[in-house]
């Protein structure tokens, strides 16, 4: 039997999230600025690092996505810092860059999240 594959289309609006695509975790919609700073090896000169702003439209609880002015490497692990809000501290997540792809003027970032050690 043969059926066609299932392709997306991307020059549409895409709903939030599709049952059939291969995210393991439920994706959100957000809007907020974290600073990001990255840790790269650099062939040329070893371990390099940067700091960028990061505007994330999308969380989960495996990963983020959102938008920076300048690029990040695949595979860069990846400190995130949000700030704090109200009497709320903030907090910091880490992961590693699996998506950074030019889109007009900024590159639209994904980064997996490194899940935390549970207490034994």
């Amino acid at each position: 039997m043969n059926t066609p594959a299932l392709k997306l289309v991307t020059d549409t609006e895409i709903p939030d999230s599709y049952k059939f695509e291969r995210r393991r975790a439920p994706r959100h919609s957000m809007n907020a600025h974290v600073t990001a700073v990255a840790r790269h090896e650099d062939p040329a000169n070893g371990c390099s690092g940067s700091i960028c702003s990061i505007e994330l439209v999308d969380s989960s609880a495996t990963g983020l996505g959102g938008y920076s002015h300048q690029p990040l490497p695949l595979g860069a692990r990846v400190a995130v810092f949000f700030p704090s809000h109200g009497p709320d501290a903030g907090y910091d997540a880490v992961g590693r860059v699996v998506r950074s792809v030019k889109d007009g003027d900024q590159w639209s970032i994904g980064l997996h999240l490194e899940q935390a050690q549970a207490a034994a």
